[in-house]
């Protein structure tokens, strides 16, 4: 193990966020609201010279429509002449993107010469998890209609999970929008189907410390909270309905909760015939290719960056 991922390992396992994550319900959700309140406040400064704002256009079920206003933050020129990546940032199905989601979007712009669209979605409990879902699924129509050569699928933890279900529900619409040229997922998990994804999920709760077990079941009872008619694949991600479904590509370690779901998406989508490749490392962190942070995750992070320009 190279001394960048042990210090980065050390950096997580300090962090203040699983702590969170395994508080009491409703201790948890007051300091989050907090930590959205000061994310939502840094949001509201963004550079508009470098970040653009477009309104999005939402169906929404059960929510507080009412009380906020969803948009997809662009990062790139003014014109729609190049392709584009829909970033679906790692909300944990609660949070606010943060100062470091819009740096990684501005990183991948940059390095890619691709436009990045960075939706701000809602969050649970306010809103179920096919409201969230259904925003998810208004911004890819809105960039869809934008005029983008290509646009490619990029999902980090929750939000790879809510993109494999964004296109699901696409694929659930009589009028239905094009499918993005490539779907990239870094860890996308959903909550246990049965006794052997828990006991998986039970096996490497101390070695990720992204997230607990005790906010996972916590989730799975409050995305249904809002919206009692939510489809099953939405909470387990059985049942998929991969139709057209775009090529995929997923990243794993396996020391993640995340990682109990692995063999659920690769039956699905073999069984499917869709184009997907999975890389599985061994003692990486959650998310562990999303920045190019330490040599273990180098050649996974060049690789993303090449399905993202090709």
């Amino acid at each position: 193990m190279s001394f960048k991922l042990q210090f980065e390992k050390l950096q997580s396992k300090l962090d203040t966020r699983r702590a969170i994550f395994a508080l009491p319900r409703e201790d948890k959700l007051k300091v989050i609201k907090d930590i959205n309140l000061k994310r939502d406040k840094k949001t509201n400064n963004l550079d508009p010279k470098k970040i653009k704002r477009h309104k999005l256009t939402v169906e929404i079920g059960y929510g507080q429509m009412h009380d906020e206003q969803f948009d997809v933050f662009k990062i790139g020129e003014e014109s729609c002449t190049k392709d584009a990546i829909l970033f679906f940032y790692d909300s944990h199905f609660v949070l606010r993107p943060s100062s470091l989601d819009y740096d990684r979007a501005m990183k991948l712009s940059k390095i890619t010469g691709n436009d990045v669209y960075l939706p701000k979605y809602p969050l649970l409990p306010n809103y179920s998890i096919r409201d969230v879902v259904r925003v998810l699924y208004s911004a890819l129509k809105k960039v869809n209609q934008l005029g983008h050569n290509n646009i490619y699928l990029y999902g980090m933890g929750a939000g790879a999970t809510l993109a494999i279900e964004t296109l699901v529900y696409n694929n659930e619409k009589e009028t239905a929008v094009p499918m993005p040229k490539k779907l990239i997922l870094l860890s996308p998990g959903g909550f246990p189907k049965d006794r052997a994804e828990w006991e998986k999920m039970k096996e490497v709760e101390k070695k990720d410390y992204s997230t607990s077990l005790r906010h996972i079941l916590e989730i799975k009872e409050l995305a249904t909270l809002k919206n009692p008619s939510v489809p099953e694949y939405m909470i387990t991600g059985e049942d998929l309905n991969l139709n057209n479904f775009p090529e995929s590509h997923f990243f794993y370690s396996d020391e993640e909760i995340c990682y109990s779901k692995y063999d659920n998406y690769k039956e699905q989508f073999e069984n499917a015939g869709v184009n997907a490749e999975f890389v599985i490392r061994h003692g990486v962190l959650h998310n562990y290719c999303a920045d190019r942070k330490y040599p273990e995750a180098y050649e996974d992070y060049d690789k993303i960056i090449e399905l993202l320009k090709n």
